[in-house]
């Protein structure tokens, strides 16, 4: 606000007072000073009873403030009895106005957003002196509103609500963690037994390749025992009878050889079988002697290194 006009309020008949950053009115008894501060009053808070502050003789009375770019006047007509406000703008399209009649006792926002005058900026005759016999609470909530600082220090309130969230958070996230290495540690070993496992998941493998094909051995040993019966029945009836022809015993005798080289067959296949369970019981024993090495190694260390609980 740089400037305050004021028409026929009280015993103004006109003023024109400039304003600066800071404006101390002085003069006599009975020479306006009230007037002027009463004239800043009712504009700001568009007051009650302003029939009472017209200039004798006077039907109407207005109080104008100037700003930078903006300008704001308040009217009162004693013959219709109401306040009006008129509020000039400036902008890139040039000056502009709006005129607020329906106020029922209240200021304009628009207008109040221009002169930004609370019940904070004036102090009347006998009250004490701003802010001096209040507690110190309302004076820090005073002080905040005028300065802002209350939106600082709201900031600053929120701000640290949300580290405390974030920290507590945080603290979860890290005993998650560490219940989870914990948990981790049980399972160390696994790739040594997996090992394990596939080794003697292997050998069960071959040893049961090697009774199937021992099974099918047993069987034709079972024929070539047979086919030896029959060759000795042969010999028998032959004794007794002509010789059977040669094309019949070389025939025979082909079988024969064929059952021999299939009963070497079944004894490789079960030294085969024989060494896979031997293979499979090495596994095992394997598996059990890493298990105990790491045992041991925790044994040695003296608690857990993850989660640092005793080990015995």
């Amino acid at each position: 606000m740089d400037r305050l006009e004021i028409r026929d309020f009280q015993s103004i008949r006109s003023a024109n007072v400039r304003l600066g950053r800071v404006t101390v009115i002085t003069g006599p008894t009975g020479s306006g000073k009230s007037g002027l501060f009463r004239a800043a009053w009712l504009l700001a808070r568009n007051g009650r009873g302003v029939d009472r502050f017209l200039r004798a003789k006077s039907k109407s009375l207005s109080v104008a403030a100037l700003g930078d770019g903006w300008a704001v006047r308040l009217t009162r007509s004693g013959s219709r009895g109401k306040n009006e406000y008129v509020l000039a703008r400036n902008s890139e399209s040039g000056w502009g106005t709006d005129t607020y009649t329906k106020l029922a006792g209240a200021v304009p926002d628009d207008v109040a957003a221009v002169l930004r005058l609370s019940e904070l900026n004036f102090s009347r005759q006998g009250e004490p002196a701003f802010l001096l016999d209040v507690p110190g609470t309302e004076v820090a909530r005073q002080l905040g509103a005028l300065t802002n600082v209350s939106l600082v220090l709201g900031a600053a309130q929120e701000a640290g609500r949300l580290r405390k969230r974030y920290q507590h958070d945080l603290e979860a996230a890290q005993e998650r963690r560490e219940a989870l290495l914990c948990e981790a540690q049980e399972f160390a070993s696994l790739n040594v037994q997996r090992a394990a496992i596939g080794v003697a998941e292997a050998v069960l493998e071959r040893a049961q390749s090697s009774a199937a094909r021992a099974s099918r051995l047993e069987g034709l040993i079972a024929s070539l025992e047979l086919a030896e019966q029959a060759h000795a029945q042969a010999q028998q009836v032959a004794a007794l009878h002509e010789p059977p022809s040669m094309a019949r015993l070389e025939q025979l005798a082909a079988r024969y050889a064929r059952l021999y080289e299939l009963a070497g067959l079944l004894l490789t296949a079960e030294h085969q079988a024989t060494r896979g369970e031997d293979e499979a019981e090495a596994a095992a024993a394997a598996e059990e002697a890493a298990a105990r090495a790491l045992h041991e190694l925790l044994v040695a260390e003296g608690q857990c290194p993850m989660c640092g609980q005793a080990v015995s």
